[in-house]
């Protein structure tokens, strides 16, 4: 079995606190101020998500071609 490396492992704990914003800013009796704010964060840790998974597949690749080149 394989391990998770630490960007998916980043990846996974992200996508979990970006999903436990939107529930709680979607529930009904909130501030519209408050709401704002953890739709805002949310937005920008799914933003956070995909830019450490493109950074990932970079580095995999980068890795790859290194070892052909060498």
């Amino acid at each position: 079995m394989k391990l998770l490396s630490r960007h998916e492992k980043t990846i996974v704990v992200l996508f979990i606190i970006a999903t436990f914003l939107l529930i709680v800013s979607l529930l009904p009796g909130g501030y519209e101020e408050a709401t704002n704010i953890l739709q805002g964060l949310a937005t920008g840790v799914i933003s956070g998500i995909v830019l450490l998974f493109i950074n990932g597949i970079k580095s995999k690749e980068y890795r790859q071609l290194t070892e052909i080149i060498v």
